[in-house]
């Protein structure tokens, strides 16, 4: 036998998993984005009430929440939460079964 590579196709790379493909990542991404909406929406209260005058934040909160306003903001986070989380739920229990 020899040592040489052998000519044609090389073979397919595998495919690395991501978090989101398990169910536990699902849950853990749901999760986070509900803290992330409970965190925002504290910080938009203090903002409001003039607890604070201002905080660093990334530029899609900041545009979500000049166009859309504090609870449309917070209710696409919080929805997004949600429906990680549920759709972690289900894929967990679907495996387990």
């Amino acid at each position: 036998m020899s040592d040489r590579p052998t000519t044609g196709t090389p073979p397919e790379p595998e495919e690395e998993d991501n978090l989101f493909d398990f169910a536990w990542g699902k849950i853990i991404g749901g999760v986070a984005f509900l803290g992330v909406a409970w965190w925002l929406h504290g910080a938009f209260t203090e903002l409001e009430t003039g607890t604070t005058n201002s905080f660093r934040t990334n530029w899609l909160v900041v545009l979500s929440y000049r166009s859309l306003g504090h609870a449309a903001t917070i209710g696409i986070l919080a929805l997004a939460g949600v429906l990680v989380l549920v759709f972690g739920v289900r894929q967990l229990l679907r495996e387990r079964s």
